[in-house]
């Protein structure tokens, strides 16, 4: 109806075949999004391996803000903060001597 407004809400679920496609779209974001947490991790890890800590903090700070409540994304990004901070505490203290 012309004069009648709309409820973008109900049109939305309003047709059965757009419900499956919504989903899947919703889906597919949310894989996307743990995917890139998931490779951000894994480089930034495998950069601190390589010595890398700058760049591997980096890709770690990228995985926890791709998916903050993952504990394991946040762990290692504040293990590896915690030895880098020692590491560098240690080196100025041999300096000073």
């Amino acid at each position: 109806m012309p004069g009648r407004p709309t409820n973008t809400m109900f049109l939305l679920f309003s047709r059965p075949a757009r419900l499956p496609s919504i989903l899947a779209a919703v889906a597919a974001a949310l894989l996307v999004s743990g995917c890139a947490g998931q490779m951000a991790y894994r480089d930034g890890k495998n950069l601190v391996s390589e010595g890398k800590i700058e760049a591997g903090l980096s890709k770690l700070q990228e995985a926890v803000s791709a998916n903050p409540s993952d504990a394991q994304f946040r762990m290692a990004l504040l293990q590896t903060r915690e030895r880098a901070i020692n590491n560098l505490l240690t080196q100025a203290d041999q300096l000073a001597l």
